[in-house]
C-alpha cells in the first residue's frame, strides 16, 4: 500500500514537472536540401508535413533529406506554392514520430510582454541546442525581431533560420514561431498563428492547379461541403372564394319596373330653300326687217258673161 501511493506521487509529480515545463511545443527537425535548415511538423492523415523558410528549399522540387530526434531520415519532397516566406515538405506515408505543433491562446499577449526566449536548433546528428535569445520589438503583426543574448552565441546567424523560436519564463516555454530570416543585426521570427493561417490555407484552398509538386506527392485534397439544397416548400392551395348565400324572404317585393326609354322629340323638317332661276338670256338684238315693196297685183278682166 505504502509502495502504491509513493508509485502515484512520483507519477504526479512527473506530469506536473512534464507539463510545466513546456506545454506548448513543436518537433524540431534538421533539414538538408539545397542549403541547410530547420523546421517544424505537423501531421495530416499518413503524412508527415514540414514548415521551414522558403530559403531552405527555393523553388526546386529536388529531393529533401529530414533528420528527426530519433536519428530517423526521411526523404520527401517540396511542396512549391504561394505560401510567402515559408515552403511546406512532404513525407509520405509516416508511422508515428511526427507530432502537431501547438498555438499559445493567448500569443498576443505573451508577444507584448515577453522579452526573454529561445532558439532551439535542431541538428543532423539528432541532437538539439538552446540558444537564449532577447525580444527587441515587434517588428509588424505577424513577426517578431530578436537578437542574441549569450556570450557564446553573439549574433543570430543565417544557418540557424527555420529553428522553432519560445517564449521563456522560468520553467515555462510557449511557441511563439520559427527563425524566417537572420542577418547582422538579428533575426525575424513569424510568429506561430500567421504560420497556422497559412496552413489552412494551404491545406483547405489551394487547387491542384495552383500547386506545383513531385508526380509521386499527392497533397490532400480539399474537403467540399456540399451546398444544402434549399427546402421545398409546397405551393399553397388555390383560395376558394366562397360566396354569400342569398337569404329568401317570406314577401318577395317585386323587382322595379324600369321607367320607359325616353322618347325622341320630332326633329322639325329641314326647309329646302326655292331653288333660283337662273337670269333669262338677253333678247339677240333686233335687225332691222327688210322692206320689200309691194308688188303689183295683177288686174284680172272681168270675164264675159255668156
Amino acid at each position: 500500500m505504502k509502495a502504491s501511493l509513493i508509485r502515484n506521487k512520483f507519477l504526479i509529480i512527473f506530469c506536473l514537472i512534464f507539463f510545466t515545463a513546456s506545454y506548448v511545443f513543436a518537433d524540431e527537425v534538421f533539414i538538408r536540401a539545397g542549403n541547410t535548415g530547420r523546421g517544424i511538423t505537423k501531421p495530416v492523415g499518413n503524412n508527415c508535413y514540414v514548415i521551414t523558410p522558403k530559403d531552405i528549399v527555393g523553388n526546386s522540387n529536388r529531393p529533401v533529406t529530414v533528420y528527426f530526434a530519433d536519428n530517423r531520415k526521411i526523404v520527401g519532397f517540396p511542396v512549391s506554392s504561394d505560401l510567402g516566406d515559408i515552403a511546406v515538405i512532404v513525407l509520405e506515408n509516416v508511422s508515428g514520430g511526427c507530432y502537431a505543433y501547438s498555438v499559445p491562446s493567448d500569443l498576443g499577449s505573451l508577444a507584448d510582454t515577453m522579452k526573454l526566449g529561445v532558439l532551439k536548433v535542431a541538428g543532423e546528428n539528432g541532437d538539439l541546442a538552446t540558444i537564449p535569445v532577447r525580444v527587441t520589438r515587434n517588428a509588424t503583426a505577424d513577426t517578431i525581431h530578436i537578437i542574441a543574448d549569450s556570450a557564446e552565441y553573439v549574433s543570430i546567424t543565417p544557418n540557424l533560420i527555420g529553428s522553432a523560436f519560445y517564449f521563456s519564463d522560468r520553467d515555462n516555454q510557449y511557441l511563439a514561431g520559427i527563425l524566417l530570416t537572420a542577418d547582422t543585426t538579428g533575426g525575424t521570427v513569424l510568429k506561430i498563428d500567421a504560420i497556422d493561417q497559412i496552413m489552412a490555407s494551404f491545406f483547405g484552398i489551394l487547387s491542384p492547379a495552383q500547386v506545383l509538386q513531385h508526380p509521386s506527392i499527392q497533397t490532400p485534397s480539399p474537403v467540399l461541403i456540399p451546398t444544402p439544397k434549399p427546402a421545398l416548400v409546397p405551393a399553397p392551395p388555390p383560395a376558394r372564394i366562397l360566396l354569400p348565400t342569398p337569404v329568401a324572404t317570406t314577401n318577395p317585393k317585386p323587382a322595379p319596373t324600369p321607367p320607359p326609354p325616353p322618347t325622341p322629340s320630332p326633329q322639325p323638317t329641314p326647309v329646302q330653300p326655292p331653288k333660283l332661276m337662273p337670269p333669262p338670256s338677253p333678247p339677240p338684238s333686233a335687225q332691222p326687217t327688210p322692206v320689200h315693196p309691194p308688188k303689183p297685183t295683177p288686174t284680172q278682166s272681168p270675164m264675159p258673161h255668156k
